[in-house]
Formats: structure tokens, sequence, C-alpha cells
């Protein structure tokens, strides 16, 4: 990106200014050259999360991570990501402090966590990205409520539609940003003003 595009940096700051709101197309936007350092973010960013927490890779979590980065040319950016993700660890730390499987023992965090006991959790906390426009409009603590409440309510859906809905968290994610926004605009008459609009909206 940066041997083709010496201004790729300034784009990408000006991407990140972006609420991530459809239709987002970054590459017609700013440059292929941005969207690449997007890409590049987000990739690092997921790998450092998975590494951290020690979690292995297997086809359904790889699968996602992929799917999520094919959207850093459609709207989504570290930006309106990190809160989502930020709300999304508590919400799991919450639950696994119940369970008795995360506690502090001699100022060391010691937390008992299978891939396989847990993976639709990961998965979940994947697919949270999905509320990246609503965090990218509204701000930092409705993308932090949003990441905690998609943890909560994605398992509680399942039963709704019976096991139909392949694409579960995408279903979730549909009510609470709806839930979100109603807040946001009615409740709470939220705006931010600083987020730029992709073009065409």
């Amino acid at each position: 990106a940066l041997i083709k595009n010496k201004n790729a940096f300034a784009e990408y700051r000006r991407l990140l200014k972006t609420t991530g709101r459809l239709v987002a197309n970054y590459i017609r936007d700013f440059s292929v050259e941005a969207v690449m350092i997007n890409y590049a973010v987000l990739s690092i960013a997921i790998a450092t999360i998975m590494l951290v927490f020690r979690v292995p890779m297997n086809g359904i979590i790889f699968g996602s991570i992929i799917s999520i980065l094919g959207c850093a040319s459609f709207g989504l950016h570290i930006r309106n990501t990190y809160p989502i993700w930020i709300g999304c660890a508590i919400a799991i730390a919450i639950k696994l402090i119940m369970q008795g499987n995360l506690a502090i023992i001699d100022n060391k965090l010691i937390f008992n966590f299978t891939v396989g006991e847990h993976c639709s959790l990961i998965v979940a906390f994947i697919f949270a990205t999905g509320l990246a426009p609503i965090c990218g409009k509204y701000g930092f603590l409705y993308g932090l409520v949003g990441g905690m409440i998609h943890m909560i309510f994605t398992p509680l859906v399942l039963p709704l539609q019976g096991g139909f809905d392949l694409y579960n968290n995408g279903f979730s994610a549909g009510f609470e940003g709806a839930l979100l926004v109603v807040c946001a605009e009615k409740v709470f008459n939220r705006e931010k003003k600083y987020a730029r609009k992709s073009k065409n909206m």
C-alpha cells in the first residue's frame, strides 16, 4: 500500500472518520491502498486478541474472521469495531466468572476456557461487528452496550426460530441495531457530529 500510494495513511485516517453506514464503498471513496491498510489493521487486531487469549483456530473461527475482514472495504474499521469487542469481552468475562471459569488467584488471572465448549461465544464475538455502523454513528458507549447485548441476546434468539436461521448473529444484530437506534435517536437524541458520511448517502 505504501509503495503504491504515499498518501495511503492520510486516506486511511479519513476512512476512520466514516460511520461505516451502507453504502460505504471504501475502494470508491478512498483507494485500494487505504483499504489494504484497513485490512491489515483489522487482521492484526483480531489475530492479537486470539493469541492473547490462546484461542486455537478451527474451521468456523477462521472462516468467521475471514468473513468480517472481507468487510474492511465495506464499512468496517478499527474505530467502529473496538468498542463493540470491549463490550463483548466484558459480557464473556461476566459469564465465565458466573460459571467459575475465570478468577484472580495470587494476583494472576486464571481462566478455564475450552474452544469446543465456548466456540459459539467466540463466533458471536467476531460477528458482533455487524453493529459497527451503530457504534460509528452514535459513539463508543453505544458500541460498548451493543457488544454486551449481542453476547447476551444471540444465544437466546436461537430457540425463537428453531435453529433454521443460518446467520444467527446477523439475525440478532438486526434486533439489537433497531433497539440501539431507537434509543439513540428518539430517547437520547444522540448524533455524532464528526462522523463523515459516505458518498451517495
